[in-house]
């Protein structure tokens, strides 16, 4: 696996997977092609991909993370995660990623690598074209987690 930092403007050799980690492609659309990306590939195939954007001057936030399901839960989420954090140590001073509510799975991958509950945006997900669905109930409050950046 290797992975490495995109610099093409052109992130629509992603899309599919991006998809994965929002499913509104409206919602998708109006981020794509801001902040950086970070690409996971097995040979020339990309199984993964992490898309940060700065919110602020002392935040980066993390708003797409997806890993191509026959690839998953091989840590290669994990290391997208910590070679974001790398990179952005000594620029930021914290991490943003924002979850589902219903979603215990992302939201225990996330304090799992030292995140901690920042706070919720009620009813976030009712912008959505259509529901999105977890564990047999619909998706409302996004999550707010955060974490220190590294200090170089």
């Amino acid at each position: 696996m290797n992975y490495r930092w995109i610099t093409s403007p052109d992130r629509q050799l992603f899309h599919e997977l991006l998809l994965l980690g929002d499913e509104d492609d409206r919602m998708l659309q109006r981020y794509t092609n801001a902040g950086e990306l970070l690409a996971a590939f097995n040979g020339d195939q990309s199984v993964g991909v992490a898309l940060f954007v700065t919110v602020s001057p002392e935040t980066v936030e993390l708003k797409n993370l997806a890993v191509a399901p026959a690839f998953q839960r091989q840590g290669i989420g994990k290391h997208l995660m910590t070679l974001g954090l790398q990179h952005y140590a000594g620029e930021f001073q914290q991490m943003l990623v924002g979850t589902g509510d219903r979603d215990v799975e992302n939201l225990r991958f996330y304090q799992h690598l030292g995140f901690v509950q920042s706070g919720v945006r009620e009813n976030f997900f009712k912008q959505y074209a259509e529901p999105i669905i977890v564990d047999g109930q619909p998706l409302k409050d996004m999550i707010l987690l955060t974490q220190a950046v590294p200090v170089r």
